[in-house]
C-alpha cells in the first residue's frame, strides 16, 4: 500500500467518527431545544388558563357541576394555547385539573384558584418508542394559582 492510500483512510475512519459524534452531539441539542420548547408553551397555557379562571364569576366557579364544567373549561383552555404555541404533544385528559382552594371548585369562598397540567414528553422526532436516545420517556408537571378577587 502506498503512504498516501494510508493517509486516505486514515482520514475516512476519522470523518467518520466525527461525524458520529457530530450526530449524537446535534440529536441531543435538539431533542433538549424540543424539550424546552414544550415546557414553556405548557407554562405559559397553565399561566393564561389560571389568569382566565380567576377573572370568572364566582357563580361559575361554585354550584352543581361546577367541579366538572372547570375541568372542562381549563383542559379546553390548556390544549387551546397549546395547539397555539405549535406543539405536537398535548397532555391526557387526566392530568389537567382546575382548584378552588386546593379542592375542586364548588363553594361559594373562592380564595385561590390552582391549575395544573402533565405533559409526557416522548421522542417522536427521531422515531425512539422506548427512549434509547432519549433515556426514557419524562412527565413534565407544571402548575400555578392565583388569588380569587371577586
Amino acid at each position: 500500500m502506498k503512504r498516501d492510500q494510508r493517509q486516505r483512510g486514515t482520514a475516512a475512519i476519522e470523518m467518520v467518527i466525527v461525524l458520529l459524534f457530530a450526530f449524537v452531539l446535534l440529536n441531543g441539542l435538539v431533542l433538549f431545544g424540543r424539550l424546552t420548547w414544550h415546557l414553556t408553551a405548557l407554562q405559559k397555557s397553565v399561566d393564561s388558563t389560571v389568569r382566565i379562571v380567576s377573572a370568572l364569576p364566582v357563580e361559575r366557579l361554585s354550584g352543581t357541576g361546577a367541579a366538572a364544567s372547570m375541568r372542562l373549561f381549563g383542559d379546553a383552555s390548556v390544549r387551546a394555547a397549546l395547539r397555539s404555541a405549535g406543539t405536537d404533544l398535548e397532555p391526557p385528559p387526566e392530568t389537567i385539573t382546575v382548584k378552588c382552594n386546593d379542592n375542586a371548585c364548588f363553594t361559594l369562598a373562592v380564595n385561590k384558584v390552582d391549575v395544573t397540567a402533565a405533559l409526557i414528553f416522548e421522542d417522536t422526532l427521531f422515531g425512539d418508542p422506548d427512549g434509547y436516545l432519549t433515556g426514557g420517556i419524562l412527565e413534565i408537571v407544571l402548575s400555578s394559582s392565583l388569588n380569587y378577587v371577586p
